[in-house]
């Protein structure tokens, strides 16, 4: 029997991708395009869920063990980032105008919530389904989601000048992109916690989201006419850039994703984080850095080094890509591999043109994935089991993004 299929069936039968084909083999491209289709459902199923105000945009509809039945403000921006790319012409199963109804949920969503006095104003991390900002204690504020709510929704105002409506613009989309904007520029210093709700202080993920934030933001100003505030986000765009290149250690040869910690845990002693990699797949309009930088490319095989000398699965299933976790000092459900870090490292191969690498880390998702295409936040590391929040949305905006980026790799070698 074929290496894979065995490994395949002997592993993961009833949990896995597929339970009677070598999903990892023959059947990878079969995989590839049913999990499309199922991830772009489950992500539809997340959002405006029943009795939930629309626009809402759960992280999962996991409510107990643990509870992710809330509205995160960078998982839901990043979750319509996949909407907005296919208003921008990325090939769709929905029409345009299916997908601007969405967009104009999500807008009024935002608009709802940014109007309601929250504990840490428009830092507010995560809100219950009904739009209202949650009060329960929490790691706040976090910056990067305004920053990144602001970058999707100047895309989604060019797509609308594009389309003749500059005027709805200016009177309905414009002032919402303003009050993320100011926050963004006002904090852009501030210490805040990371996008893993553990560590306040000074992160650059967080940096850089809010310095394409600010950039995008300044440019659609000068746009609309609005000079004064197009300068001003220029000049704080600026301060962000040269706090995120503090984050770039050369001598090190290393990004540190967190430092000058104020509160939080105090255990991440390698600066090691795959946050410094989303960061810079999650600006690609602006880059701060570009991904075959020797920086980058040292940071990112430290990072797949130390998650193959701690994770189990990764020296038992040594044919597949490495999974890959949030940080190796990780204790949240005892450390494990995040579908969503795996699925960055294959996005990030397949943007460097190394298409047999990326495909590898996909290939370690669908060998934990579920047979029917369900992918919760992790993957344990020892069994490989998936485990914690089912049907995690951002587990299934990470793979299309990669996806996304594999497609173009192909394009572009014809």
């Amino acid at each position: 029997m074929h290496k894979f299929l065995f490994l395949f069936l002997a592993f993961n039968i009833g949990s896995a991708a597929f339970a009677d084909v070598d999903a990892v083999g023959d059947h990878f491209e079969d995989w590839l395009n049913y999990e499309r289709q199922f991830a772009e459902s489950r992500i539809l199923d997340n959002i405006s869920p029943q009795r939930a105000r629309r626009g809402a945009v759960i992280a999962s509809p996991s409510k107990h063990n643990p509870n992710y039945y809330y509205h995160w403000v960078r998982d839901g921006a990043l979750v319509m980032d996949i909407w907005m790319r296919r208003l921008e012409g990325y090939p769709s199963r929905l029409s345009n105008a299916n997908l601007e109804a969405l967009m104009w949920d999500f807008v009024h969503f935002t608009e709802y919530g940014q109007h309601i006095p929250a504990l840490s104003g428009l830092g507010e991390p995560r809100y219950d389904v009904d739009g209202f900002p949650n009060q329960e204690p929490w790691g706040r504020p976090q910056n990067d989601g305004p920053a990144l709510r602001a970058s999707l929704l100047i895309r989604f105002a060019y797509y609308l000048i594009g389309n003749g409506q500059i005027e709805v613009v200016k009177s309905k989309l414009w002032p919402v992109i303003m009050n993320d904007l100011y926050y963004t520029g006002d904090q852009v210093s501030v210490p805040s916690f990371d996008l893993w709700e553990e560590i306040k202080g000074d992160h650059f993920y967080t940096r850089v989201a809010c310095r394409e934030a600010l950039l995008l933001g300044s440019d659609l100003a000068a746009a609309l006419g609005d000079y004064g505030r197009s300068g001003w986000y220029s000049t704080q765009a600026q301060i962000a850039q040269s706090l995120a290149l503090d984050h770039v250690n050369v001598q090190r040869q290393q990004i540190i994703e967190n430092t000058n910690r104020v509160d939080g845990i105090w255990y991440k002693d390698s600066g090691l984080d795959v946050a410094s990699l989303l960061a810079l797949l999650h600006t690609t309009r602006k880059p701060i850095l570009n991904l075959n930088d020797q920086v980058v490319m040292s940071t990112i095989n430290k990072i797949e080094q130390s998650f193959n000398s701690i994770y189990p699965i990764n020296r038992r299933f040594s044919d597949l890509g490495a999974s890959i976790g949030r940080y190796p000092e990780d204790t949240y459900y005892n450390g494990n591999p995040w579908f969503l870090a795996t699925f960055a490292f294959a996005e990030y191969y397949y943007r460097l043109g190394d298409r047999a690498k990326g495909d590898g880390y996909m290939k370690r998702g669908a060998f934990h994935a579920h047979r029917k295409g369900h992918m919760s936040e992790q993957m344990d590391k020892q069994s490989g089991y998936m485990l914690s929040a089912e049907d995690l949305t951002w587990s299934y905006a990470a793979f299309l993004t990669a996806l996304e980026a594999r497609q173009k790799y192909t394009s572009n070698k014809r």
